[in-house]
């Protein structure tokens, strides 16, 4: 396989490790489509990236840094205390690039990136397919379900004025609601 190649599947697979377990934090689920075209979507700008920088080994060393940097600072550095030390892993991954140790690192940087995306999705803490909302007969739940509805850039009942013409349906509102069950906070503002 070619440099160019290697570069391209290195930095498309460090972009895809980078992504994959913040979007699963958030609780989306393995197999959700949104999960798997970020990822997707992340792969492919990283390899893109990867295979365009290739031949400008500075600026893919820093490419290599830089997700090594964002790698290690959003899962492995817990306390703003300790964020030099994922700035000084970015730069050392940068620096050992341009030294002998590259046959070495880059490897170990894909292999680190499978491994991650892997120990993320095989996480026990993780389901692969779980129901997005509990099912009210699974929960034992059977209340109705509430709804709540926000309107948006609304004035509260409160601000309007006092003379309100009869028939107008602002004078209607508020009666209307509480009368088909809603309830209606008097004194809000959006």
């Amino acid at each position: 396989m070619s440099t160019r190649r290697i570069a391209a599947l290195t930095t498309g697979v460090l972009s895809a490790s980078a992504i994959l377990p913040y979007l699963l934090d958030l609780g989306y689920r393995p197999l959700d489509g949104e999960v798997f075209i970020l990822t997707a979507l992340f792969a492919a700008m990283g390899a893109a990236c990867g295979f365009i920088l290739a031949p400008a080994i500075r600026a893919f060393h820093a490419l290599l840094g830089l997700l090594t940097y964002w790698i290690a600072d959003c899962y492995f550095i817990h306390s703003i205390k300790f964020v030099m030390l994922a700035v000084i892993g970015g730069a050392a991954v940068y620096l050992l690039m341009g030294t002998r140790y590259k046959a070495n690192l880059q490897p170990m940087l894909l292999t680190f990136g499978v491994f991650w995306i892997i120990s993320n999705l095989l996480s026990p803490a993780r389901e692969f397919i779980n129901p997005a909302l509990p099912d009210s007969e699974a929960t034992g739940n059977n209340n109705p379900p509430i709804i709540h509805v926000i309107l948006d850039e609304q004035a509260s009942p409160e601000a309007l004025p006092e003379t309100i013409p009869v028939g107008h349906p602002a004078s209607r509102l508020v009666q209307t609601l509480a009368d088909t069950g809603f309830e209606v906070y008097p004194n809000v503002m959006s």
